[in-house]
């Protein structure tokens, strides 16, 4: 141990016991711990409010991509187009909605009693209730298209202290009291489809013109003629019936439209489209594509039908997931038309423990029953601007004059509804439209919320010291007309505060409203994200907290004293942001006068993030067990930081030992010492997923394991000093390592 190490034991000894002789004498009190360095200081927690989407469409159960009618592959003379409404377009020559009809739920069966949907009638249909539609178009029951239904490359889980749900009786609604609570369905039977994308269409004026217009090559699309596999969940079994469509040639050397009899067929289209069947089925310890048994497979079902399938679990289900993955901001929440009903303020003055506050708060989210509303979002967004403004009955949310204050709103739709309230509210941002949604951003970002000093902490993003309120915006399964072609998160060709961000002569259509909450994004300094499926909607909310962090890290957090080092032409500084525990190691040029760049040369957490984390990365670490080679002293030795291939029996001398895989098993599925094959294979996966995590894979993060979403892979550099290693100067007999000294040298050369 180093002198400096001595020192420093010796200082946080004598401050503790400073501090407990500072407790009162009169009985023994607990001493708490700091979890943060305490050189970091104080820092006011910003204010984080929730402004979510309450309409109507949040029930449905159905957010189709972009859909060409089934007919339109069937024949030429056929011209009804693509829908792209987010509806599945389907027909039924019976069932209780009958005709074609525009379907936006897939349950709601008599013989269930499962009407608890909001909207029940056949404007809003539902497939059980059109149950043709399937027949003639399976794509209704692909995740492919239809990015709503079961996807079973997704994991899914209950929401955080809920239970997993039961294939045998899934409830309609998770929440106890609710009105789909006690309605339960038996999900044998249980239907999905999975598409390959292996064919295209030569269009005609934007249109699908019949079996002649199909060609062999892929086009991101879920047409009705690509090959797909059918799997049929029974009670011990899945069934699997690939459905393969030959190449473009052999289907058009049929000749022949399909008609309704076609869809029947056995396979169906045989006869119109080639269509090939094969069949397998899955049961016992036999895995599906996925790796899930059929045990697993029926549990991952049910709770995608119990938490998962409506728009409206999706949002619950993921500010439950962000909430509790961000523990140390002020949550508020709201809704844009039921904020009577339901609106969190942020925590009081008082209040340094956040963990009631969100419990309070995701219960208000739980327990809450969607109704047929429509999408005021300009009023939702003015009402957390007038929240934070003093300006709603609840007492001032900015505590602080250094405290930074933000929204987040959510919507899947294009707003509708009245003006804002406040007549303040006008064209803010000179691009000649009044009272849109980027008019009501810009007013409270640059608006001073309080009569504080004006101390808030400025960012490169964020310039205002004010008082202000910054928005993010989230669309789900929403797409404008502007696009970022760069990657910067900004449309391309660059838009101003005051250009059209509109493509007509007013913001009138939805994707002029979609793009109107990028604008609002914008000119408030904050961010846009759009979520294309249910799996992307909590990332995308995560990364607006992401970028709140950042900014609230980089404005009060980023500590500088855990070291710096000036070797050669480059100084390197260590540092961290205490927002997200990321580190960084910054390499700055030292020019030839002395000075050094402002700018870093390179950043290693970017470096780390762009190498690939399972070959890019050789990562070491040590087991003191190891004894090699063997007899006498147990020496240890560096082995890869991987998990083992079986962590019950781990090799002696390459792998971890039994304790470390212990350490990595803490949060498994299953106690370490299990015993159960099913139960040990589920602790392997576990494992190794940990270990990749933390090696630098992301798949994991906010899905499937859940593990906390990273801004770099690079963790926190608290009180070390970086260590200059220069190129290979001196010479090693190439056989002296295990690996090659010459490689090395080679390598590494300048």
């Amino acid at each position: 141990m180093s002198l400096k190490q001595h020192v420093r034991l010796m200082m946080a000894w004598l401050g503790s016991v400073y501090l407990f002789a500072l407790s009162s004498s009169a009985q023994a009190a607990e001493l708490a711990l700091s979890d943060i360095p305490l050189f970091l200081g104080t820092q006011i927690d910003p204010n984080v409010f929730f402004m979510m989407d309450d309409s109507g469409s949040m029930d449905w159960e159905i957010l189709a991509k972009e859909q060409h009618y089934y007919t339109d592959y069937w024949a030429s003379s056929s011209t009804v187009g693509a829908n792209t409404s987010g509806s599945f377009l389907g027909f039924s020559s019976g069932g209780d909605c009958s005709g074609r009809r525009d379907n936006l739920y897939i349950y709601d069966s008599d013989a269930y009693s499962n009407r608890d949907n909001v909207y029940d009638s056949c404007t809003y249909a539902t497939i059980e209730d059109h149950p043709e539609a399937y027949v003639r178009d399976w794509r209704v029951f692909s995740a492919d298209l239809n990015v709503m239904y079961y996807n079973p490359a997704v994991t899914y889980r209950p929401w955080t202290g809920f239970p997993n749900a039961t294939f045998t009786s899934a409830r309609s609604n998770p929440q106890p009291g609710s009105n789909g609570y006690d309605r339960t369905r038996d999900l044998t039977g249980f239907i999905y489809e999975v598409a390959v994308d292996d064919h295209g269409v030569d269009w005609v004026g934007g249109n699908v013109k019949g079996p002649d217009a199909i060609n062999d090559t892929p086009n991101g699309m879920v047409d009705l003629w690509d090959s797909h596999t059918k799997y049929t969940v029974g009670a011990t079994s899945i069934s699997v019936e690939e459905l393969t469509v030959p190449a473009a040639a052999i289907v058009q050397a049929l000749n022949r439209d399909c008609d309704v009899n076609d869809a029947y067929d056995d396979p169906p289209y045989v006869d119109c489209f080639g269509t090939l069947k094969s069949t397998s089925s899955i049961s016992g310890t036999g895995e599906d594509p996925w790796g899930r048994t059929v045990t697993q497979a029926k549990q991952n079902i049910a709770n995608w039908y119990q938490y998962h399938r409506r728009r409206s679990f999706v949002s619950k289900g993921a500010v439950d997931l962000v909430i509790n993955s961000n523990r140390n901001f002020r949550f508020g929440y709201s809704q844009i038309n039921d904020y009577n009903s339901i609106f969190v303020p942020v925590p009081g003055v008082a209040v340094d423990d956040y963990a009631a506050h969100n419990a309070a708060l995701l219960d208000d989210v739980y327990d809450y029953a969607w109704r047929a509303l429509g999408t005021p979002l300009r009023r939702g967004l003015e009402l957390v601007g007038r929240y934070y403004d003093g300006d709603f009955g609840f007492p001032d949310p900015i505590v602080s004059e250094c405290q930074q204050n933000y929204t987040v709103l959510f919507t899947d739709g294009e707003y509708s509804g009245s003006n804002p309230v406040l007549s303040a509210i006008g064209d803010e941002d000179g691009d000649g439209e009044y009272d849109s949604l980027a008019d009501v951003a810009m007013y409270f970002y640059e608006k001073d919320l309080s009569p504080m000093d004006n101390d808030v902490p400025t960012t490169p993003e964020d310039p205002n010291s004010a008082q202000h309120m910054v928005s993010f915006t989230v669309a789900f399964g929403l797409t404008g007309n502007l696009e970022d072609t760069d990657g910067d998160g900004w449309p391309n060709p660059p838009l101003d505060e005051d250009d059209a961000w509109h493509q007509g002569s007013d913001i009138d259509s939805l994707q002029d409203k979609i793009d109107d909450l990028w604008h609002a994004a914008y000119n408030s300094k904050g961010a846009y994200v759009e979520a294309q499926s249910p799996n992307e909607v909590a990332s995308a909310i995560a990364e607006a907290l992401l970028e709140i962090a950042d900014r609230v890290g980089s404005a009060a957090s980023v500590a500088t004293n855990t070291g710096s080092l000036n070797a050669g032409s480059k100084l390197f500084q260590a540092r961290f942001d205490s927002s997200d525990w990321k580190g960084q190691l910054l390499a700055f040029q030292i020019n030839p006068d002395g000075t050094i760049d402002s700018a870093p040369a390179w950043e290693a957490g970017n470096v780390l993030n762009g190498q690939n984390w399972n070959t890019g990365r050789e990562i070491i670490t040590w087991n003191p067990n190891v004894d090699s080679p063997a007899g006498g002293d147990v020496e240890g030795s560096g082995i890869p930081f991987r998990f083992p291939a079986d962590y019950t029996s781990p090799n002696a001398n390459s792998e971890l030992s039994a304790e470390q895989i212990a350490f990595l098993l803490t949060d498994g599925p299953y106690d370490v010492g299990t015993g159960d094959s099913g139960e040990i294979n589920d602790n392997q996966t576990f494992g190794e997923d940990i270990a990749n995590y933390l090696r630098g894979d992301d798949t994991h993060e906010l899905s499937g394991q859940n593990f906390r979403l990273r801004n770099s892979v690079l963790g926190d550099i608290v009180n070390s000093d970086p260590r200059f290693v220069d190129v290979p100067n001196f010479r090693y007999p190439a056989g002296l390592e295990s690996k090659s000294y010459a490689d090395f040298v080679s390598d590494n050369a300048g």
